[in-house]
């Protein structure tokens, strides 16, 4: 399981202007500014990206709330689903890992598997953590703290042993460790050993099998830490290692207290997947993917998650994502966690944040240009076309602070002759059709912390 402490993260919020250009009326007015979105189909700017949709395996959860909830995840189709290679974990009190002989247990990442694989996505293995016996790690001592270079040929082995088994069973992408900057055990000179180790295990082995394989890193804790991220890509530009992807995890807001919780800021995404692109294009002889491999509100959680606030927050950041360019990410987390987690209840009721996931995919796949009037001030929109001539129309109005001006909201599709559905995140709906018509426009509600998909169908 993943370490989310308070002591293990020191996250910054930034202050940034909006990103998808919106406006905002005048503070204090006595009526709400009319609102009008117009869609010009013909004005395309891209291709929606469907591998935004992604999510972390819930790993110590029962196998009962991951069978409950992989037909849901299924539905939803995430592109990756991200768990970790249980060297340091105990099963039914059995280490995974047995020190004396070597020998490594592939059952438990076997399951996790079939259970990413039962809800149609591809495996991301985190290679990582190293067993205590491997890294050094005293007692008390967390195993993520610690690395396993000082028993290099030991890990070096480990890796090979499972990167031989899972190879074989199909997987076909791996990230090296997890949240190296949360550990002084890491410096921007341990990491890309560690990297450049590891990475070479795994690609000998690929390549014993004849398979291409995608291998990445450092999925940082503290967003686009460029005290880790730069060191990191010179070494691996210097070195001319392979990197597929350059992952990293964003929690937009700092954790929780008794006192409440902090104001988060989904813009801060797009402004994330910028700086790592701008990092990035430093090396010319580097392009990877960029990969947000973990992100939601909080790192500590958030009850907010599992209400409208969280499928709010969920959709206006995948929309800053979008329009920054960010190819891959992994929501943190698949289930059981009312703080993280896409489903609830053991894995039984969808929640908020799955709905905007779910409003992402329905999306048609071409993106086109939408223009927004003066309107609440936390408005978000993107549309898209399909060659059907279905147009979509994704509208989130993400309310840190329940401030927003709200009121009408009219989306208009000039010259066309649509049957329209709209549907709804809010207080009373999860994602569910609440209302529909007919003609080139729709004019919805759209209060604070309300996330809606909109759906035109041409009628001939």
């Amino acid at each position: 399981m993943v370490d989310h402490t308070p002591v293990m993260r020191m996250v910054v919020v930034a202050c940034c202007v909006a990103v998808l250009g919106l406006s905002a009326p005048g503070i204090g007015s006595a009526e709400p500014a009319a609102t009008a979105v117009t869609v010009h189909p013909a004005q395309r700017t891209g291709v929606i990206q469907p591998e935004l949709v992604g999510s972390n395996e819930p790993v110590e959860e029962p196998d009962s709330v991951k069978d409950a909830s992989d037909p849901l995840m299924r539905q939803l189709a995430p592109s990756w689903v991200r768990t970790f290679a249980h060297f340091d974990l105990s099963f039914g009190g059995r280490p995974n890992y047995d020190c004396a002989s070597g020998a490594w247990d592939s059952g438990p990442l076997d399951r996790e598997n079939a259970h990413i694989r039962a809800q149609g996505a591809q495996p991301v293995v985190v290679v990582g953590y190293a067993p205590a016996c491997i890294n050094g790690a005293g007692p008390g001592q967390p195993v993520f703290a610690a690395s396993p270079l000082e028993h290099a040929d030991k890990w070096n082995s480990l890796v090979a042993t499972m990167a031989v088994h899972e190879i074989a069973d199909g997987v076909r992408t791996f990230e090296i460790w997890n949240e190296p900057d949360t550990s002084l055990a890491f410096s921007p000179i341990t990491y890309p050993q560690l990297y450049a180790d590891t990475v070479g295990v795994l690609e000998h082995v690929a390549a014993a099998a004849g398979v291409r394989i995608e291998v990445g890193g450092p999925a940082l804790a503290v967003g686009t830490d460029p005290l880790v991220a730069e060191p990191f890509l010179a070494s691996v530009a210097a070195l001319g290692l392979p990197l597929d992807f350059v992952s990293w995890h964003w929690y937009s807001e700092l954790v929780c207290t008794p006192s409440g919780c902090p104001v988060p800021d989904p813009h801060t995404f797009a402004d994330q997947s910028r700086t790592m692109r701008a990092a990035v294009a430093k090396y010319a002889g580097l392009h990877p993917k960029l990969w947000i491999s973990e992100w939601n509100l909080s790192s500590a959680g958030d009850s907010r998650a599992a209400q409208p606030y969280g499928g709010a927050y969920v959709a206006t950041a995948l929309m800053g994502m979008q329009q920054a360019g960010l190819d891959r990410s992994c929501l943190f987390l698949t289930a059981n966690d009312p703080g993280f987690a896409l489903i609830e209840d053991g894995g039984t009721r969808p929640g908020p944040e799955y709905a905007a996931m779910a409003f992402w995919r329905a999306l048609a796949p071409n993106q086109v240009a939408a223009d927004i009037s003066s309107g609440p001030a936390d408005l978000a929109t993107i549309a898209s076309t399909g060659d059907d001539g279905r147009v979509t129309v994704l509208l989130s109005n993400f309310s840190a602070n329940g401030t927003s001006v709200t009121g009408p909201v009219t989306v208009r599709v000039p010259g066309g002759d649509y049957q329209w559905t709209e549907s709804v995140i809010d207080t009373a709906h999860t994602g569910e059709v609440a209302a529909g018509g007919t003609g080139e426009a729709a004019t919805v509600d759209l209060a604070a912390e309300t996330t809606v998909l909109l759906t035109f169908t041409p009628r001939r």
